[in-house]
């Protein structure tokens, strides 16, 4: 397996998760019952990955699953970021969740972290248990993940960000896949 094609798993002790306020803000939001939530977190950069995310989340919808992406900076870059999500013909799957939505509240809502700014490791997202899928860098190599997997990704490969959401999807909503 080539170093490109090679997805790691790391996995920490488990840790307490309060999703009480999931379907508060799912509501907020404006997320369908059934949707299947991945959070990007993080500024949004040039190098920060968001729109591999989106063209990612743009192949899981190609394959017809239920997936939206949140996107919590809505700065210079995410709107960038919103009109590359315009040209794949995705949009409507794209939230730019803004400023005022706290990370907690995002997180609380999803149902996978994605971090792929090689910068910005998926520490703020191992408190809310989530499965993640993250950059494969050396910090992110070495930190444990609270109890769930962590997928290591190439962050500029989106299909193999497709790949790994797609694994965990899998295991989170097997019904959603095998109907497909």
């Amino acid at each position: 397996m080539s170093q490109s094609d090679r997805t790691s798993i790391m996995v920490a002790p488990p840790d307490i998760n309060d999703i009480s306020s999931r379907p508060a803000v799912r509501d907020r939001l404006g997320i369908a019952p059934g949707d299947i939530v991945i959070v990007a977190a993080g500024r949004v950069h040039r190098q920060s990955g968001h729109r591999f995310a989106v063209w990612a989340v743009s192949i899981l919808k190609i394959a017809d699953l239920p997936v939206c992406l949140i996107i919590q900076d809505t700065g210079r870059g995410a709107r960038d970021v919103a009109e590359f999500a315009g040209m794949t013909g995705f949009a409507e799957q794209i939230i730019l969740a803004g400023a005022e939505w706290p990370i907690s509240d995002l997180l609380a809502a999803a149902d996978i972290a994605l971090f792929l700014d090689p910068d910005d490791p998926p520490s703020s997202a191992m408190p809310a248990r989530l499965p993640i899928v993250a950059a494969d860098t050396p910090t992110a190599r070495n930190r444990p993940a609270n109890g769930k997997n962590v997928l290591l990704v190439r962050p500029d490969r989106p299909r193999q960000i497709a790949q790994a959401l797609l694994k965990i999807i899998e295991d989170i909503s097997p019904a959603t896949v095998n109907d497909k």
